[in-house]
């Protein structure tokens, strides 16, 4: 399912660097060819449209849209969470270091108040 879909942006890209291909050496007889290419790009956008039910429990995170609108690759992002990911889980390990040894501690004075 995500495959067909990434398969028809694909086409929809290309259709459109086409037709701004076409457009930019525009003259009256490819007229024709320039309805024809728009019609088939309408015709692929509404295939992606008429998939957008099968995605509607796809949930993406607006971070990762906004990302992408910077400009940004999807990747990038996926590795900035992941080393934010890791930097916390080595925070957290140092902050239950500290509390066990602060429990070692503890219970050894405890002991030694007897």
């Amino acid at each position: 399912l995500m495959e067909a879909l990434q398969q028809e942006i694909e086409v929809v890209l290309e259709e459109l660097r086409q037709l701004g291909s076409l457009v930019a050496q525009f003259t009256p007889q490819e007229q024709e060819n320039v309805y024809a290419r728009i019609n088939g790009l309408v015709q692929r956008l509404a295939t992606i449209d008429a998939m957008k039910e099968q995605f509607k429990d796809h949930l993406i995170p607006f971070e990762l849209l906004k990302f992408v609108d910077e400009g940004k690759h999807p990747d990038a992002y996926t590795k900035a969470k992941l080393e934010n990911l890791v930097n916390q889980s080595a925070a957290l390990q140092k902050e239950r270091d500290a509390f066990t040894q602060f429990q070692t501690k503890f219970s050894s004075a405890v002991k030694k108040g007897d």
